[in-house]
């Protein structure tokens, strides 16, 4: 039975697709690849190939310089984020019925400040945020923090929008929704098998519950 759902952040909860895009663009000069003119077909790039695929093949980084672009990266969105990011639509009234069963947790790269900020009166329906985890090596935050909240693996579904999300899921050996309106394209979600894709945050509702 399922007592606690984790979410991802950015892709998931807030749209913060615009800010990345400024911010990839104005570290082109410093790591040396050219800057993107069309915002929809980079969006599109990173939606079918993922984000490390896309930062290692469009950007040509290796992975001497990947450390250091994605920390560059992650800190100006920190700063960014609070002023150009957005919620999705119906995430508000979601968050506020599943609290009604559900303990409802928060597991992402961005930094706590930026989540409280953006979750604005929403956050009174977080138990508990735990934020600026790796990019890459989420699973093992995952299992850091379950053992933290001691909860049971069978009692928890992690929410993300990234395949990576998914991959860390199952290293974690949890349940995994795939939400289809963040930063992976379905197919991409579709190849990693999670227990579920949905389309809307109705749609996520009802699945999660369907667990039980």
């Amino acid at each position: 039975m399922v007592k606690a759902v984790i979410f991802d952040f950015d892709g998931t909860f807030a749209d913060i697709a615009p800010v990345v895009y400024k911010i990839v663009n104005d570290l082109a000069r410093k790591y040396g690849y050219d800057r993107f003119e069309d915002y929809e077909e980079a969006l599109e790039l990173v939606k079918s190939k993922g984000t490390k695929r896309f930062i290692i093949e469009n950007l040509g980084l290796n992975l001497f310089k990947l450390p250091s672009f994605v920390r560059d990266l992650k800190n100006e969105i920190y700063i960014r984020s609070e002023k150009d990011g957005k919620l999705f639509e119906g995430l508000e009234k979601f968050l506020e019925k599943l609290s009604n069963d559900y303990t409802i947790g928060i597991l992402t790269s961005n930094s706590k400040d930026v989540v409280e900020f953006l979750l604005g009166d929403s956050k009174k329906h977080v138990k508990f945020i735990y934020p600026e985890c790796s990019f890459f090596k989420k699973h093992k935050h995952m299992k850091k923090l379950l053992k933290q909240r001691k909860l049971k693996r069978e009692d928890v579904v992690y929410v993300g929008d990234e395949a990576r999300d998914i991959k860390a899921s199952r290293k974690a050996k949890i349940k995994v929704i795939g939400v289809s309106w963040g930063y992976n394209a379905k197919d991409l979600l579709k190849k990693e098998k999670p227990d579920a894709i949905v389309d809307s945050f109705d749609e996520l509702y009802s699945t999660i519950k369907k667990f039980n």
